[in-house]
């Protein structure tokens, strides 16, 4: 084979290689933007039921106007875990736009070669990361309050 055959050969197994990193990183993207839609619809679920939790602290405080009853360990209770439902679903959102915008920009970029699309897209997954590893170090806390509460 003399060199040029071997130059596009050599080149169209590039072109293969990049496409099919790229079909990868369709893939991801995709995925990422399911994953963020997701977490968005997680995210009204809490919002959801911190609204259920503040109605039933309104109620509580009611009943213990009438009985006289200061039990503040219940409602101290309720307003934790209602503080715990609306920090979750803060952070859900945040978690499920930087995943969807992960997604979008990854397809932008591979579709249109947008270098700047692509930088986005990985800044997008960095902040993914982040508020995953905050979601994970805060249930750990959570569970860790718990486990130590019934001791």
């Amino acid at each position: 084979m003399d060199t040029l055959d071997q130059d596009v050969l050599e080149r169209k197994s590039n072109e293969n290689s990049v496409l099919f990193n790229n079909q990868y990183l369709l893939t991801a993207g995709a995925w990422a933007r399911f994953v963020g839609i997701s977490q968005y619809i997680f995210s009204v679920i809490f919002l959801v039921l911190t609204g259920i939790m503040v109605n039933t602290l309104i109620q509580i405080n009611e009943q213990m106007k009438l009985f006289r009853n200061y039990s503040s360990q219940i409602y101290a209770t309720y307003f934790v875990l209602a503080l715990f439902y609306l920090l979750l679903a803060v952070i859900l959102a945040l978690y499920g736009t930087a995943s969807f915008r992960f997604g979008s920009n990854v397809k932008r970029g591979v579709y249109f070669s947008n270098m700047n699309a692509f930088s986005k897209s990985f800044q997008n997954l960095r902040r993914h990361f982040l508020y995953g590893f905050i979601m994970l170090t805060f249930g750990i806390m959570m569970t860790l309050i718990q486990y130590l509460r019934l001791l």
